[in-house]
């Protein structure tokens, strides 16, 4: 049997000094690929903190964590959802303390996502999460 993969990702435009920008999204392309993607149309630095890798998962389904995601990031203190982008989330950078900033979030998108897998019966023998460098 081929498997598939559907993955959930956490990344950062990169340049921000004052408010960042981090973004959560879906895939069933490559992140390497979604990743150069992004670049492409925002014409800025995109960095890919970390993705969960589902195994044998549906689009339907992974439309459904995205949203749990979302639903999820939105209610963070500190983190302010941009409508208008539909997965970017602002917060004011702590001088210093931007890529724990970046790192924390990353490891919220990989909380929530696997909430909603399991809610949704995903054993973690299905889900792999990858840093990215």
């Amino acid at each position: 049997m081929n498997k598939n993969y559907g993955y959930i990702y956490n990344g950062n435009y990169v340049n921000q000094r004052t408010y960042g920008v981090t973004k959560i999204g879906m895939t069933m392309r490559s992140p390497a690929s979604r990743r150069a993607s992004i670049e492409a149309s925002s014409g800025h630095k995109f960095r890919m903190a970390k993705y969960i890798r589902i195994e044998n998962i549906t689009k339907e389904d992974l439309l459904f964590v995205e949203s749990w995601v979302r639903r999820s990031m939105a209610q963070v203190d500190g983190l302010t959802y941009d409508a208008q982008s539909n997965d970017h989330f602002t917060f004011t950078i702590i001088h210093g303390e931007k890529y724990d900033q970046f790192a924390n979030f990353a490891d919220l998108t990989m909380q929530f996502a696997i909430e909603a897998l399991h809610f949704m019966g995903y054993t973690d023998d299905r889900m792999k999460i990858k840093c990215c460098k």
